[in-house]
């Protein structure tokens, strides 16, 4: 899901611990008790431009056997 929010110009981020975690949160969100939250995605855009990836030469990770 990130890859794809990042392909499509945005910005992400996976955030969890005490608020994903959080009881009032999820009686906000009407979750039944044997529901369990292990994260949040953000999702949102920015008036910065999001750099490309460094391109990578595929040899210096992947070596043919045989």
């Amino acid at each position: 899901m990130m890859l794809a929010c990042t392909s499509m110009g945005f910005y992400s981020i996976w955030r969890t611990g005490h608020l994903a975690f959080n009881k009032h949160i999820n009686k906000s969100l009407k979750l039944k008790k044997s529901d369990v939250v292990i994260g949040y995605l953000y999702i949102g855009s920015s008036t910065k431009k999001i750099p490309s990836p460094k391109k990578l030469k595929i040899e210096k990770f992947v070596k043919k056997l045989g």
